[in-house]
C-alpha cells in the first residue's frame, strides 16, 4: 500500500513540473514573438540636425521704421533674401512615425543707404586727412527664433518624407551703423548725427551704433525629404512658411505686425531618427 501511495505522489509531482515547464516555455515563445514583430524602423531613436538655407524675409516693418526716422534714403529692402542657419534635436520613431524636438534658427542681412559728404573734424584734418569725407549708414538686420518642433515621417525605401510644424518665440533686431571715411570707411564720432537717434529720444556721444528690437511669436509649417546614406547619416531639402507675429512691434508708435516668410533649407541629419 505504501508503495502505491509513493508511486502516486511521484506521478503527481512529475505531472506538476511538466505542466509548469510547458507554461514557462510558452511564455518565452510569446515574448520572443512579441519582440520580433516590432520593426526596426518603428523603434525609438534620436537625431541632431543642422540646417542652412535662404529665407525671403518680409522687411516691411523694418522699412516702415527706417523711412520715418532716418533722414537719408537708398536702402534697398527689396533685397530681402537672407541667409539662415539652424540647429535642432529630436526623438521619435526611427523612420515611420511621430517625433518631437527643439530647435533654434537665425539669419542676417546688411543694407547700405545713400552716401553724403560731411566736413572732417579738426582733429582728422590735423592728422592730414581730407577735409571732406564720404559718409553712409549701414542697417544690420538680424532675426532669430527658437521653439518646439513636431514632425511626422514616412518611409519610401531609402527616402524619408516628413511634414510638421514649429511654435516658439523670437525677434528682430535692427542696428544702425553710421560710417564715414575716404575710400575705405573708418569709424568716427561727430556732431552731424547727434539729432538722428531713432531708438528713443536720448542722445549719445559715445557710439554711432543705434539699435531697435521687436519681440514676436513665431510659427512655421514645414515639409521635405531626406535620403538615408547610412543608418545614422541622412541629407535632404525642406521648405517652410515662417510666420512672425508681434502685437507691439518695434514700439507702440509704429504698431504691431504679422509677416509671412517662405524659406528653403538644406538638412543634414546625424542619428537613427530621420
Amino acid at each position: 500500500m505504501y508503495r502505491k501511495i509513493a508511486l502516486l505522489m511521484v506521478g503527481v509531482t512529475a505531472l506538476f513540473f511538466s505542466a509548469y515547464c510547458d507554461d514557462d516555455d510558452d511564455e518565452q515563445e510569446e515574448i520572443e514573438i512579441t519582440t520580433d514583430t516590432v520593426p526596426y524602423d518603428m523603434r525609438t531613436g534620436g537625431s541632431g540636425v543642422f540646417e542652412i538655407g535662404l529665407t525671403k524675409f518680409n522687411l516691411e516693418p523694418v522699412e516702415k521704421v527706417v523711412k520715418s526716422t532716418i533722414d537719408i534714403g537708398g536702402f534697398d529692402f527689396d533685397e530681402d533674401v537672407l541667409t539662415t542657419i539652424g540647429f535642432m534635436g529630436y526623438a521619435g520613431q526611427r523612420r515611420n512615425g511621430m517625433r518631437l524636438g527643439f530647435g533654434a534658427w537665425g539669419g542676417y542681412g546688411g543694407f547700405y543707404g545713400d552716401t553724403w559728404t560731411v566736413r572732417s573734424s579738426p582733429v582728422d584734418i590735423a592728422r592730414g586727412r581730407d577735409s571732406l569725407i564720404d559718409s553712409t549708414i549701414k542697417m544690420h538686420v538680424l532675426f532669430g527664433h527658437t521653439g518646439l518642433v513636431t514632425e511626422k515621417s514616412f518611409k519610401i525605401d531609402k527616402l524619408n518624407l516628413y511634414v510638421g510644424g514649429m511654435i516658439g518665440v523670437g525677434g528682430i533686431i535692427v542696428v544702425e551703423e553710421r560710417m564715414k571715411g575716404n575710400g575705405a570707411f573708418y569709424s568716427a564720432s561727430d556732431d552731424y548725427d547727434s539729432d538722428t537717434s531713432w531708438w528713443d529720444d536720448s542722445e549719445s556721444n559715445e557710439t554711432d551704433d543705434r539699435y531697435l528690437g521687436a519681440a514676436a511669436w513665431v510659427f512655421d509649417i514645414r515639409g521635405g525629404f531626406t535620403h538615408s546614406f547610412t543608418k545614422w547619416l541622412h541629407a535632404g531639402i525642406d521648405g517652410s512658411a515662417l510666420f512672425y507675429y508681434s502685437s507691439r512691434g518695434f514700439n507702440s508708435r509704429y504698431g504691431g505686425f504679422w509677416t509671412a516668410n517662405p524659406s528653403v533649407r538644406l538638412r543634414l541629419v546625424f542619428g537613427s531618427s530621420t
